[in-house]
């Protein structure tokens, strides 16, 4: 039974801070409904190699892949795009699965 994991790195716009929290509060329970289990959100401290790095990156474990790109095509996701504009200079979600 091989788990899906869709890995999102992030860069909220600086002066919308705030409103990260209003999106994860909507979007959390989107993830939760289609099955999704938080394996860990985490925030970029200091960049070390490199630049233009995500400032907060999240990873949630998926039964399938098609379960994700189902959500994604999905009207609950849909009706986020607003606010998930208004809030992201950069948003990247990526299928990912183990080595």
């Amino acid at each position: 039974d091989v788990k899906s994991y869709l890995v999102i790195n992030a860069i909220p716009y600086a002066e919308k801070t705030g409103q990260v929290m209003n999106y994860l509060s909507q979007i959390m329970p989107i993830f939760a409904a289609n099955g999704g289990r938080p394996v860990g959100r985490y925030r970029t401290v200091e960049q070390l190699i490199g630049d233009g790095g995500p400032a907060q990156m999240a990873v949630f474990e998926f039964a399938s892949d098609t379960t994700v790109k189902d959500m994604l095509a999905g009207e609950d996701f849909k009706a986020l795009s607003d606010l998930r504009d208004e809030v992201f200079e950069r948003l990247d979600l990526m299928l990912c699965a183990p080595l």
